[in-house]
């Protein structure tokens, strides 16, 4: 205890008090004029001192009185930056082959694999292009943000590893779920706090901007054009910085029409995004470090607020314009275990000056631009077809004839190429005798002079109907089924086929029993 107290004197602490809880030494102080700069000075001194034990100091306000306490550092090992390599390198891996599948859904890659999650790796090229386009740039967002907090922690004379990037293969979208810096010392002030915090969102925000723009520049280049119909359709949340770089691009580059977007634009997408999931004030998230240096004690509402919207967009969404979205459940129960509350540094005292205090609201701002209550919604597929008959079952006998009308009805909202087969034994006749248009204004009948062969005609080579509906409009036809007279008694099935250009198979199924 002498060793500690003439040590502190020494550094111009004035103590009036001293006890020993069994594992901390608490000082009793008068606040100096110069407290902060003492405290970093008596802080970074207590690391290089070589005392019987190692110590972090503390300083609080309880009731009035300033606490100076000296607590026990416990020695940890700490991984070799073999690990950041190893992880860095199955980082790389696992995005480029989240890349790679990526660009072949970009550049209309077929493939008939239902493996092809694993077979692509037999494509170089693919896997080539999806480090190019979609790895090195989101590496780079991700990089930039997690070197620029280790930057500052250095800065503040912090012990910190380098960052340590998160693998996440796919079928993962982005095959990664990001990248973190560990910090091995506490946290000594607010301005520390905050300048680590902040520094990595402003960063990373910052270098996505001109990735963004490469991006859709590139789009602009490559023009792939956006498929008729792939089924559901994902669709990327717009923030407002993504809608303000659009309109940028479009001064600089007007576009000439609606293509896919570019994996490069995609990176700069998810940089936004990384950004403002960091900026939630919460837990030890970015958000949480700025949040807690601006606030103090204040902040903790902040984080519950932050804890129930994600709860409510994950369950509820916003009603009316948007869905709920459940990637904001598994993000608030990833806060939930990391810890809601965000603990204090070990000075608290020193309030944060002006200027960061601007950097603060410019975060916020940044937070609000890059947020979208769903990043990801579901476009329900623009083709649709229904088909009704008049009769499901029919009873019939040999070498007879009957006829049924079928109606195909093109529910979705774009005009359909239809082709139109059947499957039947094959000494049965099934045929479409007589057909008509009906729309909402009009009836177009076959017998109609303006009625034409490209809305309804037979190919007698492959026995296929074809049938252009626009969006909907329906279709009445009548099918012939003449049944064999060696037909035995029996029950037998006959399958309308309808596809469409979406290549979607639809099928009605009718029974006929045949009795004689």
């Amino acid at each position: 205890m002498e060793e500690l107290n003439s040590f502190l004197k020494s550094k111009g602490w004035l103590i009036k008090d001293y006890k020993h809880d069994g594992l901390s030494h608490i000082f009793h102080i008068d606040l100096p004029d110069d407290f902060a700069s003492k405290f970093e000075e008596l802080r970074i001194s207590l690391k290089s001192k070589s005392f019987p034990e190692r110590f972090s100091p503390i300083a609080r306000e309880i009731g009035g009185e300033a606490l100076l306490i000296l607590i026990p550092r416990p020695n940890l090992s700490f991984k070799s930056q073999r690990t950041n390599i190893y992880l860095f390198i199955a980082t790389v891996f696992t995005t480029m082959w989240a890349g790679a599948l990526m660009y072949a859904g970009y550049s209309n890659y077929e493939s008939e694999s239902s493996w092809f999650l694993l077979t692509i790796f037999l494509e170089p090229r693919l896997l080539l292009m999806g480090f190019l386009t979609f790895s090195i740039p989101l590496l780079t967002i991700l990089g930039v943000h997690e070197f620029a907090h280790y930057f500052y922690a250095k800065k503040h004379n912090l012990e910190s590893s380098l960052p340590f990037f998160i693998p996440f293969p796919p079928p993962f979208l982005l095959g990664t779920m990001g990248a973190m810096i560990s910090i091995r010392e506490p946290i000594p002030n607010r301005k520390a706090l905050f300048d680590v915090g902040v520094s990595g969102p402003i960063a990373g925000f910052l270098i996505a901007i001109p990735i963004t723009l490469l991006g859709f520049f590139l789009t602009e280049m490559v023009k792939a054009p956006v498929p008729e119909d792939t089924g559901s359709v994902y669709y990327l949340g717009t923030p407002i910085i993504w809608s303000a770089l659009i309109w940028i691009a479009v001064k600089i580059m007007p576009l000439s029409g609606a293509y896919l977007t570019h994996p490069v634009a995609f990176a700069g997408w998810a940089g936004f995004l990384v950004t403002a999931i960091n900026l939630f004030p919460a837990g030890q998230l970015d958000g949480g470090h700025i949040s807690r240096a601006l606030l103090g004690n204040k902040s903790k509402y902040f984080s519950y607020l932050t804890m129930s919207i994600l709860f409510f967009l994950g369950f509820v969404g916003i009603p009316g314009v948007v869905d709920p979205y459940f990637g904001w459940l598994i993000f608030g129960v990833l806060i939930l275990f990391m810890g809601v509350l965000h603990s204090p540094p070990s000075e608290e005292i020193t309030p944060l000056d002006f200027n960061r205090k601007i950097v603060g609201a410019f975060s916020v701002l940044m937070l609000v631009v890059c947020f979208v209550p769903s990043p990801l919604m579901v476009g329900e597929s623009p083709f649709d077809i229904s088909i009704e008959s008049s009769d499901s079952e029919f009873t019939t006998a040999s070498n007879a004839s009957f006829e049924m009308i079928v109606w195909l009805n093109n529910t979705g909202t774009v005009t359909d190429n239809l082709s139109l087969s059947f499957v039947h034994n094959e000494s049965w006749s099934v045929s479409l005798s007589s057909f008509t248009i009906r729309s909402v204004n009009d009836t177009l009948l076959a017998s109609d002079s303006n009625f034409t062969s490209e809305l309804f005609y037979f190919d007698n080579e492959t026995n296929i109907y074809s049938l252009n509906l626009s969006a909907s409009d329906y279709s009445n036809l009548t099918l012939v089924v003449t049944v064999p007279e060696d037909a035995i008694d029996d029950s037998y099935t006959i399958k309308i086929k309808v596809s469409g250009r979406n290549e979607a198979l639809y099928t009605k199924a009718i029974v006929v029993i045949v009795e004689d």
